[in-house]
């Protein structure tokens, strides 16, 4: 199954992201040298369940929650497909169209 990942979904999982990212042993919650990372937690979830990725960069204090950037070309996308082993690696459409292409072209030049 292919999964998508888009700026919208960035920022629905951000506040979920967030508690792994920052939330250690329980509820021990790490220190950042931008303050108190529980209480962004605490505006996170209190964005509901469907925040928009605007109203989590405010929160955060930047997009870096919320971008979906290609982990190939390094563009910021509107949407990218996961690849890999662990559905860890982002590709946008740019990048696979590329690869296809690149990939059909050698096939069809290696030797029957």
């Amino acid at each position: 199954m292919i999964k998508t990942m888009t700026a919208n979904e960035a920022a629905a999982s951000a506040a979920s992201r967030w508690k792994a990212q920052y939330c250690k042993r329980g509820n021990a919650w790490r220190e950042t040298c931008s303050g108190d990372t529980h209480e962004v937690y605490v505006k996170l979830i209190g964005l509901g369940p469907t925040p928009t990725p605007e109203e989590v960069n405010e929160v955060i204090g930047n997009d870096t929650w919320t971008a979906v950037i290609c982990d190939e070309c390094g563009q910021c996308v509107e949407a990218a497909l996961f690849f890999g082993q662990r559905q860890d690696v982002l590709v946008c459409g740019h990048c696979v169209r590329e690869g296809a292409t690149k990939l059909n072209l050698e096939l069809r030049n290696l030797p029957s």
